[in-house]
């Protein structure tokens, strides 16, 4: 994978550091050798993330849309919503919420209008 081939810094860097942390893993259980390793004298770039938004018209229309319960395109909006109202949490963080990590304030669920 190349930036020249048309991928960006960003995705390169989530790559490289995946494949470094599993080098280091791979050296602490002595399958690999520390004075094999790559990143000695490779500093993984990092690039700037494209910023991608809804309209406030587009946000109105997907908070106002009416899909099937339990769909693939709610479950989505669901998502994105969750999202949106908790600031741009991380993804990761997302997933690994569970209800009893709300107050009851919001339990009681939140006004979308």
């Amino acid at each position: 994978m190349r930036v020249s081939q048309g991928h960006k810094y960003s995705s390169l860097s989530i790559y490289l550091r995946a494949l470094r942390s599993l080098y280091n893993q791979a050296i602490e259980k002595g399958i690999a050798k520390r004075n094999h390793y790559p990143f000695h004298e490779y500093s993984i770039k990092h690039g700037e993330p494209s910023r991608r938004a809804l309209s406030s018209e587009q946000f109105k229309k997907l908070s106002k849309a009416d899909f099937k319960h339990g769909s693939a395109e709610n479950i989505g909006k669901c998502y994105y919503l969750a999202s949106f109202y908790l600031q741009g949490i991380n993804w990761m963080d997302l997933c690994y919420l569970r209800y009893e990590n709300f107050t009851q304030d919001f339990q009681e669920g939140p006004i979308l209008d």
